[in-house]
């Protein structure tokens, strides 16, 4: 009879734990499904996919080259990389790169469950069964509700919108997913004690990690998260493994984090201050990482205003926030000393992994929803450990657990919907950007590219013009507004433009090499080559930049110069028809028959039409 009952209950947990993950599914299906059929947006869509040639082809090489150099102010090789390997597929149906990010989103909310109720589990001391099966069928019915309610506030709450429904985030989807994974194997490890089973745990959570880095380097932080499920949830005090053993077993992760965190310096952008935290006084400053800790728990409680960037709340909000973040602070670990530890794990959790994103610098902005994608996690698996609790003291009636977790889940669904819609093309979701966020500059010069991108020139100008009066010295609008001039050929406007943009930040590349441009399509290519070198040294991972440069010393009549830009061009974007076609070009005319041939097919390969013309005229197939 005890092993007839045991084996009803096995049947019933597995069934509860199986229908729970069919409808996180259906979920996700249900409220990002829409964002399919959205096209490519032109907020860095076109840099990480479109119009990014380093992941046009699915090559030895080009895979290469992703892993051995930075792109775009980053390290992400491995997002890059499912890019490329999405691009091999749909090519620019934007249909199937959605559906990759959708399905990754799908993933990672079922990571989030199965983490949510091991957690849960060991919070509550119910021990782990050795096999699959067992580590679910083993936890009470009110822990699998508990995180199966969990899993769907945290799944389709409205500030995972941005990371779902946008395809350059594609990188914390990744990083999360290796995240998740990683975590769990360690603890996997740690249930395991020292065993040879558990050794293959751990090298597999190392491995994972090192996947998690590979895809955004922001996860650095997972050693100390680490460190925070030791000592409060995982490891009792009297445990023999002592501090010394816990830091040794950290030192593989510790190592990899130490060697991303200095690849992702070496990769960010050496600029001024945001503009958003420049205009902050020094408190502001200092106070912001306390006052980003409330906000992302106030956009949980309440997502409204939900934005792609957010405008700066103001010294008293900015102090209030700081304080509310400091009586947590003050609660968690007065609650951890009455012997209720998993609320600070939670917030300490919920910290380590926001603390990346408390860096000042401009090529960060001070807020993101995307931000959050991670972060949260913590923070709704404690929603969980609520719930779970409340249903074990009977301290609230169940039909009221049930419902009240229903009904915000039902709610956090139809606002999600809502913002999907948003993301459905760029001058949407910049309308209402600047709707939410009028005083903030980047929110118009978006607006700008956007209409621009759309053919209304004018309209363009004007949101360019609106960002440049509310900071008169906003680099990127002013860039912009000569690059609308270049368009219809006010070529002196344009000029002027770039060069204001060049006042505005010394460090920017493409001012630099379009003001360049100017020069050298006047034949003043000395000045041209000048400042192109001068692009050069603000981005030397730029391929167009030496590509520009070969043909600046090309129409100097420097070939062998021209043909050592171009080679360069080619070494840092092995795709780039243009420079294949003029590098084989000007060898044909340095007689160099065999290389200009070689060249010229390639080009031809990656579709270059000059290049299949010259070609067929001179009897060559490619």
């Amino acid at each position: 009879m005890s092993h007839s009952t045991g084996t009803q209950r096995i049947s019933t947990q597995f069934f509860l734990v199986a229908a729970a993950c069919f409808v996180i599914v259906a979920a996700q299906a249900i409220v990002y499904g829409p964002s399919l059929s959205h096209p490519f947006i032109a907020y860095d869509d076109n840099t990480y996919v479109y119009e990014n040639r380093n992941i046009h082809s699915l090559s030895w090489q080009s895979v290469e080259n992703l892993f051995s150099r930075s792109y775009f102010h980053s390290y992400t090789p491995l997002a890059l990389l499912s890019h490329a390997m999405d691009f091999a597929i749909w090519q620019t149906n934007a249909f199937g790169h959605h559906l990759t990010s959708m399905l990754l989103h799908c993933a990672n909310a079922i990571l989030f469950f199965v983490a949510c109720l091991k957690l849960l589990s060991k919070v509550h001391s119910v021990e782990p069964e050795n096999n699959v099966t067992g580590q679910f069928t083993n936890a009470p019915t009110r822990t699998i509700i508990a995180s199966f309610a969990a899993t769907l506030l945290y799944s389709i709450h409205p500030l995972r919108v941005e990371s779902v429904a946008w395809i350059s985030d594609r990188k914390d989807l990744l990083m999360t997913f290796f995240l998740l994974v990683s975590t769990l194997f360690y603890v996997r490890h740690v249930e395991r004690k020292s065993d040879e089973v558990s050794l293959r745990w751990y090298l597999l959570s190392v491995g994972c990690f090192l996947l998690a880095l590979l895809s955004k380097s922001v996860a650095v932080v997972l050693p100390l998260l680490f460190f925070v499920l030791d000592w409060i949830l995982l490891r009792s005090p009297g445990d023999q493994l002592g501090r010394r053993r816990l830091l040794i077993e950290k030192l593989p992760f510790l190592f990899l984090s130490l060697i991303f965190a200095l690849i992702a310096l070496g990769a960010a952008p050496k600029t001024k201050l945001n503009i958003i935290v420049a205009q902050m006084s020094s408190i502001e400053r200092t106070l912001l990482p306390l006052y980003s800790l409330t906000f992302y728990l106030a956009k949980t409680l309440w997502p409204q205003s939900i934005t792609p960037i957010y405008d700066a709340p103001g010294f008293w909000l900015i102090v209030v926030g700081g304080s509310i973040s400091i009586l947590i602070s003050v609660c968690t670990v007065v609650l951890a000393l009455q012997g209720q530890r998993g609320w600070l794990a939670s917030w300490l959790s919920y910290a380590i992994l926001l603390a990346p994103t408390f860096a000042l610098s401009s090529g960060i902005q001070p807020w993101a929803d995307r931000y959050a994608y991670a972060a949260s996690i913590p923070l709704t698996i404690g929603v969980g450990g609520l719930l779970d609790f409340f249903w074990r003291k009977k301290r609230v009636s169940r039909s009221v657990l049930l419902f009240v977790p229903a009904g915000v889940a039902v709610l956090f669904g139809i606002l999600s919907a809502r913002q999907v819609h948003l993301w459905s093309d760029a001058e949407t979701l910049w309308r209402h950007a600047v709707q939410v966020s009028p005083r903030v500059p980047a929110t118009h010069e978006n607006l700008g590219l956007a209409l621009s991108s759309g053919g209304n020139s004018e309209a363009a100008s004007q949101m360019f013009r609106k960002a440049i009066a509310l900071h008169p010295t906003y680099a990127e609008a002013l860039f912009n507004l000569g690059v609308m001039f270049e368009r219809r050929a006010f070529i002196d406007s344009a000029e002027y433009y770039y060069a204001q943009a060049i006042l505005a930040d010394s460090t920017f590349a493409d001012a630099y090499t379009n003001l360049g441009n100017i020069y050298v399509s006047r034949g003043i290519n000395e000045t041209g080559i000048a400042l192109y070198n001068r692009a050069v040294t603000m981005n030397p991972s730029d391929a167009d930049v030496y590509y520009n440069l070969g043909y600046a010393y090309y129409q100097s009549g420097d070939k062998s110069r021209a043909v050592s830009f171009f080679e360069k061009a080619i070494v840092l974007s092995p795709n780039y028809a243009k420079a294949h076609f003029n590098l084989g070009y000007v060898l044909l005319e340095m007689h160099n028959e065999e290389r200009a041939l070689a060249s010229l097919i390639r080009a031809a390969q990656l579709g270059s039409e000059e290049a299949q013309k010259l070609l067929h005229a001179n009897g060559h197939s490619w």
